[in-house]
């Protein structure tokens, strides 16, 4: 270990080793990777993308690569069929702006 780069005095390398270890262990033995995805899931539960923003074709792709999935109803799905693999259709829910309008299906 480079005691520089833990902004401390060699003589002090065991202590910071330790703590460091205390910590590796106490991270692994947690959850953080679930409580982080609980914590995400509760901020954003009522998230609603911009539709404007499904233009964009990296945010699409991201998309894509991440398994998103977007839902909509029936209505808002029928403009997005180039982006079908993304959409599931649910006619009570929905998680896009319906204030954000496709004037053109070729748009998205």
């Amino acid at each position: 270990m480079v005691h520089d780069s833990y902004w401390t005095h060699a003589l002090n390398i065991d202590a910071v080793s330790k703590v460091m270890w205390d910590t590796f262990i106490s991270l692994h033995k947690s959850n953080v990777l679930g409580e982080l995805c609980s914590k995400y899931l509760r901020q954003y539960h009522n998230f609603k993308v911009p539709l404007m923003s499904l233009n964009n074709i990296s945010l699409t792709k991201k998309l894509y690569e991440a398994r998103s999935r977007i839902y909509t109803t029936p209505e808002q799905a029928s403009p997005l069929a180039l982006l079908k693999d993304l959409i599931a259709v649910n006619k009570n829910v929905s998680t896009i702006d319906k204030s954000q309008t496709v004037k053109d299906a070729r748009a998205v």
